[in-house]
């Protein structure tokens, strides 16, 4: 077997014994002469099965594969040796002799005859005896396609025929031409690549075009964009070529290249309608300096104005000038001005104004918006919606109407991760928490692993230029949104209801601040993404160790050092090219000047101001999100350089993001979560006091404020806050295993029950608790409520002994509060209170003909203390706790931040007596109208209610 070579036997050779002679019909097969001169071209076509192997066929490829090499050798020793005359076959011309010429002749007499059968016949012979002869193969092919309409046959005839002459270039363009009518797509291509040029050497644009349709025809779009750009750059006005060829770079994707075929065919033919579509491709590429001045030039060339630009053109330019911060209010008003817009340009023109003015953005995104319109749906792309839910989110607080937006991109695009996580977002805003959980369960580890992907860096001379006017701009912002206290909004104690908040001035500002904190956000995000991106080059980094095994310990212990020298934290991001904040800050300074604040602290005082301006235009979240990175960046920044001035930074943060702090006053400034509503992030660290300090006050202050003593007049199932109230009631439970004597836990865990409605849970807990303060007034109160309210449970067997317990505990309430406000200068209003509490508490146990006199009594107690007040003397001002007072009181200007007319009683005369007073008498008027007494009812309205 070693020696054996096989040798393959050319399909159309002739043997030289074999007899050369006249063939006759008996003699010749048709189809066996076609298969023979043919092969697949002329078969059946059903495909020839192979051979099933025997086991003697396995095993001798198996000892051939094994003796691969020792073949090899044998091959390239019997090459070496001389080569063997290789017989004449059909990939040579063979030459014409009087024979096969006399042959030619009667074939030819016959098909002019109209006898094909025999013309056929005599050039198979002819073919059998000289297979290298072109000019049977030719007429055989002229024959199957002009007398029997056979294609097929033909082609194959013509090409067997081209490749003896490969020199007739028209008849493979003909070839070529055959195989596209006959969907033999793949020849067609194998031909019209044989003809590309002319003899003279040119192109061939014909052949060059059919070539590249061919290219279409199978999806093969690289392909077909070399020929069509080939034949583009001949006639680059030809607007044919352009349509197919902007095609194919749409289908692969390249808008660099068909931006600049675009741009081509508008130098040539200054076509508008391609000049909209440069327009198009700039801004979608973000290219939008190149946009604006192309727009530019079109107007110049048009010898027209900007405003009076096609539509197209003009809303492009808007866009681009939108995103460079450009001044084109003359423009858009253009815009707004004409009647019929397509929704897709509203929507574009919203979302690049989303980075300049929310409220306006909303606008312009209504105008174009219906939801009863499928078409100006399926106009929104998902891009533009996750922007537009946001604004309507942050600015309208319609959570619904965002939900509906996303919902509808979400039965378009199911699979969008950032849709899923930005709608789930929304419905947790709005308390529908298992269908968020629903929507989260459809992410799967690819989107997850695309969310983590890192963007590229801006770029360091935009990063300088964009916090240097930043920190310029910041002081004018700060001036004009807290100089006057009209601008201050809840909760802040200085809010006045003037409504000044909704003139014009003020919403120009907000619009200013906004394009501010989109700028502060943008910059501030992706400089504190470079600890990730260290992070990343470090775990990506392989460090190179010696493996040579002579080294000495002393060698090892150096390049270690070197190793931890070269790879640590701050040298990688040196060696990327990143400069933080503090860096850019840092760096602007004077190297002489000391005894200035470093790039830390003016990151620090940067911001404060920059989390005082959200809340003014209620973007508290997005600020509590950028405080809560800058914490887990700075917490994994690894340095022991300017440590001391990092840790501060790290209090400030958690300062504003979460705790309450002490200032240099020594009032309580509130963070950032709680002025925004953000209970949960600001509960999660107020019950981190409990364990530094002890205290429970804050985390107290905050379930009794806000939206969380709120869900307390409701079941706490369909409660918006559900899932932070039952997360803390567990930590409350939880901690009373540790501390079952604290008292603030104990009332905490009575008002839990409370709100659950576990009135037998909630007496057990203020037992305890008031057994802890026994002069604790609220406690009885308290559990005097819940003896009352546990009258509706089965629970209960003896109804009067809980009626008289609660009695009991409410009497007990009014002594203690008697006896603590005795000597207050609204002592009146107090009583007031405790006659109210009891009429309530009748009113509860329908004791009506007790409740009755008792609301009367209430009442009059109220207005002879209106009678015989003679004003509180008290101007002590009041420090508001708010975010944005804090502020203030760093601030070097000093704001307003504090408050007068709330010390010393004033508070209670002007705001307690007023609401028990609304509500004795509207409690009365209820009675009065349930028992149709209707004259007193419409006296009580008349004196005592004043109605909005």
């Amino acid at each position: 077997m070693d020696g054996y070579v096989r040798r393959e036997r050319p399909p159309l050779e002739l043997l030289d014994d074999e007899p050369v002679g006249e063939c006759s019909d008996a003699e010749v097969d048709e189809e066996e002469l076609n298969s023979f001169l043919m092969g697949d071209l002329l078969a059946t076509p059903e495909p020839r099965r192979r051979r099933k192997l025997s086991f003697a066929d396995k095993l001798m490829r198996r000892l051939m594969k094994k003796n691969k090499t020792a073949k090899r050798q044998t091959l390239k020793t019997i090459g070496t040796q001389r080569k063997k005359k290789k017989r004449r076959t059909a990939a040579h011309p063979s030459k014409l002799t009087p024979q096969l010429e006399k042959f030619m002749q009667e074939a030819m007499n016959h098909y002019l005859n109209g006898s094909f059968e025999e013309a056929i016949k005599i050039l198979k012979e002819v073919v059998r005896r000289a297979p290298g002869l072109h000019d049977p193969f030719h007429l055989l092919g002229v024959i199957y396609q002009e007398e029997y309409g056979d294609i097929v046959t033909a082609t194959g005839y013509y090409l067997l025929a081209a490749h003896l002459v490969q020199t007739d270039l028209e008849l493979w363009r003909r070839i070529g031409e055959m195989s596209q009518e006959i969907g033999n797509v793949d020849q067609a291509i194998y031909c019209f690549k044989k003809c590309l040029k002319t003899n003279e050497g040119d192109i061939n644009e014909e052949v060059t075009f059919a070539l590249a349709m061919c290219h279409l025809e199978k999806n093969d779009h690289h392909n077909a964009i070399k020929r069509l750009y080939t034949l583009f750059e001949l006639h680059p006005d030809d607007a044919l070529l352009l349509n197919e060829l902007s095609k194919s770079l749409m289908a692969i994707g390249d808008k660099e290249t068909l931006l600049a075929v675009l741009c081509t065919y508008y130098g040539e033919s200054k076509d508008i309608e391609t000049a909209k579509l440069v327009c198009q491709l700039h801004n979608s590429l973000k290219l939008y300096t190149e946009c604006i001045e192309f727009a530019e030039s079109v107007a110049e060339t048009l010898r027209v104005k900007l405003v009076k630009l096609p539509l197209d053109i003009l809303a492009s330019y808007v866009i681009a000038a939108l995103y460079v911060d450009m001044d084109v209010s003359k423009e858009l008003e253009a815009i707004w001005q004409t009647e019929q817009v397509d929704p897709a340009m509203l929507y574009a023109i919203a979302t690049a104004l989303t980075n300049r003015c929310q409220e306006t953005a909303i606008r312009w995104f209504r105008r174009g918006y219906n939801e009863n319109d499928k078409t100006t749906i399926d106009l929104l792309l998902a891009e533009q919606a996750i922007h537009m839910a946001r604004c309507i989110v942050i600015v309208e607080k319609d959570h619904e109407m965002a939900r509906r937006i996303l919902q509808h991109i979400l039965e378009r695009e199911p699979a969008n991760s950032e849709v899923i996580i930005l709608l789930a977002d929304i419905l947790v805003q709005a308390g529908k928490h298992s269908e968020a959980d629903e929507l989260l369960v459809r992410l799967t580890t690819t989107d997850l692993n695309r969310l983590k992907m890192i963007q590229k860096p801006i770029d360091a001379e935009e990063r300088k230029r964009e916090l240097t006017d930043l920190e310029a701009t910041v002081q004018d912002l700060l001036d004009m949104c807290f100089s006057d206290e009209n601008f201050r909004i809840p909760p802040c104690l200085l809010a006045k209801t003037c409504g000044k908040q909704e003139t014009p001035e003020f919403k120009a500002i907000a619009q200013k601040v906004n394009t501010w904190i989109n700028r502060f956000l943008r910059v501030v995000n992706d400089c504190e993404l470079d600890t990730e991106r260290t992070y990343k080059k470090l775990s990506s980094t392989k460090i190179n160790r010696p493996h040579t095994e002579d080294s000495s310990v002393t060698d090892n212990i150096d390049i270690n050092k070197e190793t931890s020298k070269n790879y640590s934290f701050l040298r990688t991001k040196k060696d990327l090219g990143l400069q933080s904040v503090e860096d850019i800050i840092g760096n602007r300074m004077s190297a002489s000047a000391l005894s200035l604040p470093s790039g830390w602290g003016n990151y620090e005082h940067l911001l404060v101001n920059a989390a005082s301006l959200m809340a003014i235009v209620r973007r508290c979240r997005e600020g509590v999100q950028l405080l809560e990175i800058i914490t887990n960046n700075k917490k994994r920044y690894k340095s022991a350089v300017d440590i001391a001035k990092r840790k501060q930074l790290l209090a400030t943060v958690e300062e504003l993001s979460y705790r309450m702090y002490n200032s240099t006053t020594k009032n309580n400034a509130a963070e950032l979560s709680c002025f925004g509503g953000m209970f949960k992030i600001a509960l999660g660290h107020a019950r981190g006091e409990l364990a530094k300090q002890g205290s429970l006050n804050t985390y107290g202050t905050l379930l009794s404020t806000g939206a969380l003593a709120k869900s307390a007049c409701i079941s706490l199932s369909s409660s918006a806050e559900k899932d932070t109230l039952l997360e803390n009631r567990s930590w409350v439970t939880r901690q009373l295993l540790h501390n079952p004597q604290n008292f603030d836990l104990l009332m905490l865990a009575g008002h839990f029950c409370t709100m659950s409605g576990n009135w037998p849970f909630a007496i057990e807990e203020y037992k305890r608790a008031l057994i802890q303060r026994p002069n604790d007034q609220v406690t009885a109160l308290c559990l005097a409520t819940s003896y009352f309210n546990s009258l509706s449970s089965r629970a209960v067997e003896d109804s009067k002994k809980y009626i008289l317990l609660g009695m009991t505990f409410l009497q007990y309430s009014f002594q203690l509060r008697r006896n603590h406000t005795e000597n207050h200068p609204c002592e009146a209003v107090f009583i007031a209170e405790c006659e109210y509490n009891m009429a309530r508490a009748t009113h509860f146990l329908n004791l009506l003909h007790l409740a009755v006199p008792l609301y009367e009594r209430c009442i009059k107690t109220i207005r002879d203390a209106e009678d015989k007040f003679e004003g509180i003397q008290n101007d002590d001002a009041i420090e508001c706790p708010c975010i944005i007072c804090s502020m203030s009181r760093r601030n070097a200007r000093t704001y307003p931040h504090s408050v007068t007319g709330l010390a010393g009683g004033k508070y209670v005369w002007e705001y307690e007596r007023k609401q028990i007073l609304r509500a004795a008498a509207y409690n009365l008027y209820l009675i009065y109208t349930m028992n149709k007494n209707t004259v007193q009812a419409a006296n009580v309205a008349a004196h005592h209610i004043q109605w909005n």
